[in-house]
This record gives C-alpha cells, structure tokens and sequence, in this order.
C-alpha cells in the first residue's frame, strides 16, 4: 500500500509511555492516527488533560473512528501553515508544554521548528514509514527511461 509500520519504533514506544505528560498530541496524517493510535490504546484511554489536533478532516475522522474528540484542526486549508495559525498552537498557549508529532519518517519540520521558537518541547514520533507501492520498480524498468505520469501524495512527498 505504500506504507509501512516502521522497523524500530522506539520513538513511538516512549511516546506511549509518557503520553499523558504531552499537552499537545499532533497527527500529521490519517496513516499516523492508523499505525500510533493502537499503540497508544493498547496501553490505556486517552488521556484526559492531552489535546488532540490535525492537520486536516480526514485525520480527524480517523481519530473520531477511534473514540478521540475534541480535535482542534484547520477548516479550510489542510497544511502545517494552516495548522499553526490556530488559537490553540500560537505562543501563548504552546510555550512550556510538551508536543507529539506523530508522523511518517521524514516529511517537512516546519511544525516542529514553529512550535519549538514558540517555546514549546516538542517531540518528533516516527510511528511509520513512507514507500513506494510494492512491485514498480520491474514496472518501471520495462517501460525503459520515459514514463509519463506524475503522481503526488502529500506536501512532504512532493519535497522527498
């Protein structure tokens, strides 16, 4: 499918571990709420003090298929820039407090670096890993050095 449970994910295991210590729980894309979400639940509820938010309306209905409401996200424009012009990220409300990210391996820092210069910890959690669909690469050799197609996934896939 394009996407992977990361190998080592570590990162997302002491995430679990100290979740109710975040203030702030950000997921980045429906995938991120499909692959950190069990793990997170299978450890306990949501914490009640966490504040979930999105990026955009499908990971909100992701985290709303698993019980998580009360997600603050963006209405219009579906991006981290959209994201961070909400209320409840600006400085006032982030600084001191600690921030999951839970993303794919890689993809843009803008999130992180905005919410760090606002004074807040924030956390980077891999909890899978981006790749292309299984079996194209024979595809591609076949069809020799010109394929003409174009194919873009997200804003992070389009800066890999």
């Amino acid at each position: 499918t394009g996407v992977q449970t990361c190998a080592l994910p570590i990162s997302l295991t002491a995430a679990v571990a100290r979740l109710a210590d975040y203030g702030l729980a950000v997921f980045i894309s429906p995938n991120a709420v499909a692959y950190a979400l069990p793990a997170i639940l299978v450890h306990g509820p949501w914490p009640a003090g966490l504040l979930p938010a999105a990026v955009g309306q499908g990971t909100v209905k992701e985290l709303a298929a698993h019980g998580i409401a009360g997600c603050v996200a963006p209405r219009e424009r579906f991006d981290s820039e959209a994201l961070l012009e909400l209320s409840e990220l600006a400085a006032g409300q982030v600084a001191g407090k600690r921030v999951a990210i839970f993303r794919g391996d890689g993809g843009r820092e803008l999130l992180a670096e905005t919410l760090r210069a606002r004074g807040a910890e924030v956390d980077c959690i891999a909890c899978y890993r981006r790749s292309g669909p299984a079996g194209v690469a024979p595809l591609l050799a076949a069809c020799g050095a010109w394929v003409p197609m174009s194919c873009t996934r997200s804003a992070e896939t389009r800066q890999m």
